[in-house]
């Protein structure tokens, strides 16, 4: 994902939450409790610590290149990372 492509996302959500729909959405103060109550924090670390396990299993690497749906993004991200260690080689070579 392109840092562009972050930045117009991050904008969407603060003209949805800047137009009152977040505080309507979380009603009377519950999401102001729940974060506050850190279990926010507790449910992203444990949705990282699963995303990771994930990612760094072989399996799920072995069936990502194989995806007709996750193969181009597989494929652009080897070659970005090809080329970035080859650049590290010549760099050395010369």
């Amino acid at each position: 994902m392109a840092l562009a492509e972050v930045g117009a996302g991050a904008g969407r959500l603060a003209r949805w939450a800047g137009a009152g729909r977040l505080a309507r959405w979380a009603g009377a103060g519950r999401l102001a409790r729940w974060v506050g109550a850190g279990r926010l924090a507790r449910w992203a670390d444990a949705w990282r610590r699963w995303r990771d396990a994930r990612i760094a299993d072989p399996d799920f690497q072995a069936w990502a290149a194989r995806s007709p749906l996750t193969r181009p993004v597989v494929r652009r991200q080897s070659a970005a990372l090809y080329d970035l260690v080859a650049g590290f080689v010549y760099s050395q070579v010369l």
